[in-house]
């Protein structure tokens, strides 16, 4: 298990608004993302993303959108699903786990969905990619 709990939010983003490195936390880039790049739903309807993670083993999604996993490696992502009109606008979680936890968490949940990580605490942004490395780091 991680170090610590990161207190995220999971944004779809339009490729079309590609984030750019920004800087860095622990040697993991942070991006600058403009408002308009996060701005609508996810191209998934909550009953994909709820049936994706409801589909790994120690998980369970509430139909108003309340989550949890505890992955077999250890640790916890527990959140909400934030929707409108059946369409996902973001995800906000409490991720205490290993980067491969966070990784197949995404892959059930989001598949292939292009997102961006906002960072509670720290008022950034980092990739999918990036999370998993400050997992793995159990920095913050």
């Amino acid at each position: 298990m991680t170090d610590r709990s990161w207190h995220i939010f999971v944004h779809a983003i339009d490729p079309a608004h590609a984030p750019k490195a920004l800087g860095a936390i622990d040697g993991v880039a942070t991006l600058q993302v403009s408002a308009v790049a996060v701005n609508g739903p996810f191209e998934l309807t909550f009953e994909q993303v709820a049936a994706g993670i409801a589909a790994l083993p120690g998980s369970w999604v509430e139909p108003d959108g309340a989550l949890v996993w505890n992955p077999r490696q250890g640790g916890q992502i527990a959140g909400t699903l934030h929707c409108l009109d059946h369409r996902v606008m973001s995800l906000e979680l409490h991720v205490s786990c290993k980067g491969e936890a966070w990784r197949a968490f995404c892959s059930a949940g989001l598949g292939e969905s292009a997102i961006c990580i906002q960072l509670a605490e720290h008022g950034s942004f980092v990739s999918r990619d990036g999370l998993a490395c400050l997992l793995d780091a159990g920095s913050g």
